[in-house]
C-alpha cells in the first residue's frame, strides 16, 4: 500500500487525558492515546457509484488489501484494490426473479471465498449467496411469537455463532406498557426460530411516561472471531455487554469519567419535528460504535459529548468525540481525540477511515493511521 499515498506522516492531534482504567472520583479523563496519519489514497468511482456508500469491510490476501461496500445506487458489491486505488472486481446482485435481493439492503458480510450474507430489511431475510450473485439460501426473520422487525446497520452488522445470527430486534427502546421493548433477538440457523437473548439495559428506563430521542434506541455491536464474543454498545450505558458462544452474558466497563447520564425528556418536551427531535437526541452525552481491532487484539469505543445549548439554539449540529481504546480483556488503556467518520476497518498496516467528501463526489478518500501506543 505504497503507491498513491500521501507520505507525509501526520501526526493526529490526540491529546488525550491523564489516568488509567482504575479512575478514581473526580477524574475527568483517561490515559492519553495517539494515531498517526500515515497514508492517504483517492479510489476514482464510477459514474454509477456515490461516494456515500455503507458497510465496508476490509480483505487482506497474499498480494493485496481489498476495500469491499455496498453501493445503494445499484445494488452492487465493489471491491477496490488500496494498492493502487483501482476497482478490483464488481459483484452485481438482481433485485427480483429467482436471484432478487429486493430494494433495501442494510448489510452485507463477505464469508469466505464461496459465501456472502445479505440482510434484505423489506423481505425480512438474509440471502445466502455466492460470489456469482446467485442465492444458494435464505432465512426468515419473522415469527408469530416475537414481535420484531430485525435491524442491521453500519454500526450493527451481520453477528453469528454456529446456530444463529443476532440482530436487533427493531423495536423502541421505551419500556412502556402494553408494549414490547427493544431486545437483542437470536434467529437460528436449525429451523427453531426467533428468541430473545436480552432486553436494553436499565438505563433505559422512563419514569412518567418520559421519553428517549428515538436515535438513543440505536444498537452498536463488534465481533471478535477469534474468542466468538458479540459486543453491544448501547448509548445510554456506560458497561459493554459481551455475549459468548454459549450465550452467556457478561458486563464490562468501558465508560468514561465525563459521561453524565440526563433524564429523559418529560411528555411535554416531546419534539413536535424530525430537526427538533434530532437536536434533542444531540443534547445528550452517548456512547456509539465499538470495533474490535483483530490484528492489535484491542477493542475501540466511541463516545460523543452533548452538544452545548448554545450551538443548538444556533442550529449547530456538532459533538466533540473521543474514542475509548482497551486491550482484548476490557482493560482500558485510554482514550484518542478522534474525528471525523465512523467509517472504520482494520487491516495489517493499521486502522483506515473511509471518508465521505461532498465536494468530489466521484472519489472516496481513505486514511490510514498507525497507532502511537
Amino acid at each position: 500500500m505504497r503507491n498513491l499515498f500521501n507520505k507525509g506522516c501526520i501526526l493526529f492531534a490526540c491529546f488525550l487525558f491523564s489516568c488509567n482504567s482504575q479512575r478514581s472520583p473526580g477524574d475527568e479523563s483517561l490515559k492519553a492515546l495517539t494515531l498517526i496519519q500515515a497514508e492517504e489514497i483517492s479510489l476514482v468511482l464510477d459514474e454509477e457509484t456515490t461516494s456515500n456508500n455503507a458497510f465496508y469491510q476490509l480483505i487482506e490476501t497474499d498480494s493485496m488489501s481489498l476495500l469491499a461496500f455496498f453501493n445503494p445506487l445499484n445494488g452492487g458489491i465493489y471491491l477496490y484494490n488500496l494498492n493502487n486505488g483501482e476497482l478490483n472486481s464488481k459483484i452485481s446482485f438482481d433485485k427480483e426473479g429467482p436471484n432478487g435481493i429486493g430494494e433495501r439492503i442494510t448489510s452485507f458480510h463477505l464469508l469466505n471465498k464461496d459465501s456472502i450474507l445479505i440482510h434484505s430489511y423489506y423481505r425480512r431475510k438474509i440471502f445466502f449467496t455466492n460470489w456469482h450473485a446467485e442465492v444458494v439460501g435464505e432465512l426468515k426473520l419473522y415469527s408469530e411469537t416475537v414481535d420484531i422487525a430485525p435491524q442491521t446497520s453500519r454500526g450493527a452488522g451481520l453477528f453469528w455463532d454456529d446456530s444463529g445470527f443476532y440482530l436487533a430486534s427493531g423495536n423502541s427502546c421505551l419500556k412502556l406498557e402494553d408494549f414490547q421493548p427493544a431486545s437483542i433477538v437470536k434467529v437460528n440457523r436449525n429451523g427453531r426460530g426467533i428468541e430473545e437473548v436480552m432486553s436494553f439495559p436499565d438505563s433505559y428506563q422512563v419514569k412518567n411516561k418520559g421519553y428517549w430521542p428515538q436515535k438513543l434506541c440505536d444498537v452498536f455491536s463488534a465481533y471478535n472471531p477469534e474468542k466468538r464474543l458479540i459486543i453491544y454498545s448501547f448509548p445510554l450505558e456506560e458497561k459493554l455487554i459481551v455475549v459468548d458462544r454459549k450465550g452467556s452474558i457478561q458486563e464490562f466497563d468501558m465508560g468514561i469519567p465525563s459521561f453524565e447520564k440526563k433524564p429523559s425528556l418529560s411528555p411535554s418536551e416531546y419534539p413536535g419535528d424530525p430537526f427538533a427531535e434530532f437536536k434533542a437526541f444531540l443534547s445528550y452525552s452517548r456512547f456509539a460504535n465499538v470495533y474490535y481491532d483483530p490484528y492489535r487484539k484491542i477493542y475501540l469505543r466511541s463516545f460523543y459529548k452533548e452538544t452545548p445549548d448554545e450551538l443548538l439554539e444556533e442550529n449547530k449540529l456538532v459533538s466533540e468525540k473521543r474514542m475509548i481504546v482497551a486491550n482484548e480483556d476490557f482493560e482500558i488503556l485510554g482514550e484518542i481525540n478522534f474525528q471525523g467518520t465512523e467509517n472504520l476497518v482494520f487491516g495489517e498496516d493499521g486502522l483506515f477511515q473511509i471518508l465521505f467528501d461532498t465536494s468530489v463526489e466521484d472519489t472516496l478518500k481513505v486514511r490510514r493511521y498507525e497507532y502511537g501506543f
